[in-house]
């Protein structure tokens, strides 16, 4: 008979083989390059060539901006589906929120493609062989985002619920299209592409490329950038170590966060909680100079 300190030995020594095949499961990055789960994790880990994590690049938080966009739309359009099953019509300011919103999310998205096409996937494939589905699957996604802001724009407050409830259900129909074929080849890109920038590249050899991108981005493009960072503290914490001046972050980029919450933000914010939010009172108010400090 085994004695249960056996059988605890036993358990535990299973569970270390199984933690090991684990780490030494091979994962295909292209047709070339194979690396186990303990080498993509050290990969993906700050180390000499990348001082940090994967989950910190640039590329990784312009993923993050579009998701979280993905993710307000589709809580945003929920809340109208079910204001319009409840038997009331869309109001004009909703229409007139989404209409306004929609174009901020539709130029991020497509500034992002456009900087991958020309700028990013050029570089890295000067050393890295890339998935060619990971352009090629740009033009599905244009289209059904074309598709989407062709609908957004073509909304009308009808005044008649089932009128209503039709153009918002054709809305959402094609958004969930997009909303799912974008959150996979997100994560796609993220799965490959990332790993083998992180191999193949120092981080130091990354400036040139990066700033083609930083010249193209307006202060609201920042702000949007860096909209997934929820706090004060994560967005400094992110620009320092992206190597922005403090006085930059404090007098431009800050500014400019604060700005788009209140003029882009507050579109879908609306629409998610089915009211106009009204201002906040006077107590609770921050100054520019307590906002740019932090206080």
């Amino acid at each position: 008979a085994t004695l249960p300190n056996q059988q605890s030995a036993s358990h535990t020594s299973l569970k270390a083989q199984e933690r090991k095949q684990g780490s030494d499961q091979q994962i295909r990055l292209n047709d070339t390059v194979v690396v186990t789960q303990q080498q993509l994790q050290e990969i993906l880990a700050p180390n000499d060539s990348w001082p940090f994590a994967a989950d910190k690049d640039g590329w990784m938080q312009v993923h993050d901006a579009i998701r979280q966009d993905l993710s307000d739309l589709d809580q945003a359009l929920t809340a109208l589906l079910t204001q319009l099953q409840g038997g009331r019509a869309l109001l004009p300011w909703q229409v007139a929120n989404l209409v306004m919103y929609f174009p901020h999310f539709y130029k991020f998205v497509h500034d992002h493609h456009d900087h991958e096409e020309e700028i990013v996937f050029p570089f890295l494939q000067t050393r890295i062989q890339l998935p060619a589905h990971m352009e090629d699957e740009h033009v599905a996604l244009m289209q059904l985002l074309d598709s989407c802001r062709d609908r957004v724009a073509a909304l009308q407050p009808t005044g008649q619920v089932k009128k209503d409830l039709a153009a918002v259900q054709a809305v959402q129909r094609t958004f969930t299209q997009l909303r799912a074929l974008m959150l996979d080849h997100l994560r796609g890109e993220e799965e490959v592409g990332l790993p083998l920038m992180r191999m193949a590249f120092r981080a130091d050899e990354m400036g040139p490329m990066e700033d083609k991108i930083k010249a193209g981005m307006s202060m609201e493009d920042l702000a949007h950038f860096l909209r997934p960072l929820a706090t004060l503290q994560a967005k400094r914490e992110w620009m320092d170590m992206a190597g922005i001046p403090s006085l930059v972050q404090r007098l431009l980029i800050l500014p400019a966060c604060r700005k788009y919450d209140s003029k882009v933000q507050r579109l879908v914010a609306e629409l998610q909680q089915g009211r106009p939010l009204g201002k906040k009172p006077a107590s609770e108010k921050r100054s520019f100079i307590q906002w740019i400090w932090g206080r």
